[in-house]
């Protein structure tokens, strides 16, 4: 259900991106928003007729509800302070995704990159790198631990960062154009199944719904509020440092924003092992 739902996001998500720009190069942007725009209909549409199945075929058996309901509790904070570090590391993880999402296309633009060339990009090595993100994670909780899948997500976050970082300082190599669309997208994907594992761990039965809502605005909030400062702050470091710098400056520098949240996930799992009962 987690890589069925990551998949049906990031797909969108990228052919939104990449048809709109190939769109604008043949017409002009308006036009290409007027065309996608039917497009919202698709999930309004969903959203009012779609039914959800009846409460009883939701509701497990007692042994089964029993055996899942003592799992997810062990996984919960009990404390204030372990709340405090789960909304932490939620709102920290992927925010040097969230913050790279506004520039991104900006820097191809500065590079010289034209629109249909970025669309091109967006849909042709985006969309399955996007898979091939969406399938590691999966397998990765399959036949891994979800705490593997958190510190491999975090390392093919800064990877693509590192990419990025290289390619400001050699906007004529095709190879690190490629690579860098290619593990943007394939950290962006594992990342996303990561941490919707993650939470779907701290929810309980009965109100996962309603748990998963707040953790997702959590994750949300922090995020959307700073992805606004990122222009700002590309910006700045242009102005002071040249476009070669600053870009790299940038990409490193919200590459450090993931610290924060494996400090605080190495907290979390200390504390976890030391509340769980002896054998």
């Amino acid at each position: 259900l987690l890589t069925a739902y990551q998949f049906g996001y990031r797909i969108a998500l990228l052919l939104s991106d990449g048809l709109v720009f190939l769109l604008a190069a043949r017409l002009s942007w308006q036009v290409a928003y007027a065309i996608l725009l039917p497009l919202m209909l698709v999930p309004i549409c969903g959203t009012l007729f779609l039914r959800s199945a009846p409460d009883s075929a939701l509701t497990p058996d007692r042994a089964s509800a029993k055996k899942q309901g003592s799992t997810l509790i062990s996984l919960r904070p009990s404390t204030l302070q372990g709340w405090i570090a789960v909304i932490v590391f939620i709102g920290c993880y992927r925010l040097p995704d969230i913050l790279l999402g506004p520039m991104i296309n900006p820097f191809f633009y500065a590079l010289g990159i034209g629109k249909r060339v970025v669309g091109s990009l967006h849909i042709w090595l985006g969309i399955p790198a996007a898979f091939l993100g969406i399938l590691a994670a999966g397998t990765s909780l399959k036949r891994m631990s979800l705490s593997t899948t958190i510190l491999v997500g975090a390392a093919l976050q800064a990877l693509a960062l590192l990419v990025l970082a290289l390619l400001s300082s050699n906007e004529r190599s095709a190879e690190l154009l490629w690579a860098s669309v290619i593990f943007q997208n394939l950290a962006s994907s594992y990342t996303g199944i990561a941490l919707v594992a993650y939470m779907s761990k701290l929810v309980t039965l009965g109100r996962a719904g309603e748990h998963y809502a707040w953790l997702t605005s959590f994750y949300s909030i922090f995020g959307r509020v700073l992805a606004g400062f990122s222009g700002l702050a590309v910006a700045y470091l242009t102005t002071h440092y040249g476009q070669i710098r600053g870009y790299g400056m940038f990409f490193i520098g919200i590459c450090l924003t993931c610290v924060p949240a494996l400090f605080v996930y190495s907290l979390i799992i200390r504390n976890t092992l030391r509340a769980r009962p002896e054998p």
